[in-house]
């Protein structure tokens, strides 16, 4: 007997399918946390400015964000020896601002 098959109580076979999970994963995916942390960094100057503008105004908010911009990419550089790029777009993004 194939094991989609089960039979009940009074002898019929009932046809019971079954379902496959299949977990597919590729080397280059990345789950949720790890995405965080990649773009975080991105982020926070961007968040600095809206956190200042609320309390300072648009001005101060901007300035805050592009020293804490410039502060963060040079800290980048320093512990990983690289240049975030989306640091760098995060920041000409408030200069154009």
């Amino acid at each position: 007997m194939c094991n989609n098959y089960k039979s009940n109580n009074s002898g019929e076979l009932l046809y019971k399918p079954q379902l496959w999970r299949v977990k597919v994963q590729t080397k280059n995916k990345m789950n949720r946390v790890e995405l965080l942390k990649k773009m975080l960094p991105g982020l926070l100057p961007l968040l600095v400015f809206i956190i200042v503008d609320e309390f300072l105004g648009t001005k101060e908010g901007i300035i805050f964000a592009l020293i804490f911009g410039v502060v963060e990419l040079v800290f980048i550089y320093i512990k990983e020896k690289r240049i975030d790029k989306f640091v760098i777009v995060d920041n000409m993004l408030l200069v154009a601002f």
